[in-house]
């Protein structure tokens, strides 16, 4: 006896959207979608369905691809054979977003943004998405101007990530002024954040890192590059192996506000200043991490992290 409400998803009827989702038997129709599409278009998925990409293409136009508004599961989208999405030679696009897909590759081969080209682009977004499988997410390895305003993770489970990481500016010809981590989880990351350039800001807000970076590297890598904010904020650090805090620039600011590290999150240097270390592991704390699964079970633990495994 009583009531409850529901709000339903707002249907999505626009000008520039294309909707695959009642296309089936053909996974190839997003890669054949993506040059065709106006600038600004927002390309809707079908739930549950794999689409694939097996031939690289480069980005020219602001694009959204997301899943269709439902209730089952998020589309997929498998980049095969080495394939990554780039930006076209001397493009300028406002935006770049994934919204409740998921993503999935080679651990060994793909990307899912490696760029070649100079390019300018203001907004790149991840939201709500599975990404796992990836030698790298995001790596910039142009060696002429690319300048990105902002690359946000947001609502993301990351996880099995190889050596070029979750965002790695590999040329210091490349610049990400803002890079933004927030509700988020990620998870046997072999690197995180390495930046060869300088930043304005970073930020890892309410999120669960864990078993991420491999042993001997750093969480946040920027050499000797300033970045004008680091900010840590009501996240955890779960079990790692001898891995190093961060690395910045001398003229670089930090601020740490309620983030915990397990005991079993082992730093063998350039801690994280204003971390606080609770006096239980990984297996204690969370439900059965090394599933995947960072539910808090400790009862005692603080209600930081990754907002989805609060109880």
């Amino acid at each position: 006896v009583g009531y409850a409400d529901f709000t339903t998803l707002p249907a999505i009827h626009m000008d520039g959207v294309v909707d695959l989702s009642d296309i089936q038997g053909r996974p190839e129709v997003l890669e054949d979608t993506l040059p065709a599409v106006a600038a600004g278009s927002t390309i809707l998925l079908r739930r549950g369905y794999t689409y694939t990409l097996s031939s690289g293409y480069a980005v020219d136009k602001s694009l959204t691809i997301m899943s269709k508004p439902g209730f089952e599961p998020d589309a997929m989208i498998w980049l095969q054979g080495g394939t990554a999405l780039d930006f076209a030679d001397g493009s300028q696009v406002d935006s770049l977003k994934f919204d409740q897909v998921s993503l999935y590759g080679d651990y060994d081969n793909n990307y899912v943004l490696n760029i070649s080209k100079p390019t300018t682009v203001s907004k790149i977004i991840f939201n709500e998405c599975t990404i796992r499988n990836f030698r790298g997410i995001f790596r910039i390895k142009a060696s002429k101007p690319v300048d990105i305003t902002t690359v946000t993770y947001n609502d993301c489970l990351i996880d099995s990530i190889n050596s070029y990481g979750v965002l790695d500016v590999d040329n210091a010809a490349a610049t990400v002024h803002q890079a933004s981590f927030t509700n988020s989880t990620l998870s046997n990351c072999q690197i995180v954040l390495v930046s060869k350039s300088a930043s304005d800001a970073v930020t890892f807000q309410s999120s669960t890192i864990y078993n991420s970076p491999v042993k001997g590297k750093y969480l946040i890598d920027y050499n000797s590059n300033d970045v004008g904010m680091v900010t840590i904020q009501s996240c955890v650090l779960g079990a790692a192996n001898a891995v190093k805090g961060y690395r910045v620039g001398s003229a670089s600011a930090l601020k740490v506000l309620g983030t915990y590290s397990t005991s079993d999150y082992d730093v063998t240097g350039n801690q994280i200043p204003g971390v606080t270390l609770y006096n239980a592991g990984s297996d204690e704390v969370f439900k059965d991490a090394a599933a995947g699964d960072f539910t808090i079970q400790d009862p005692n633990f603080p209600a930081v992290g990754d907002p989805r495994w609060l109880n």
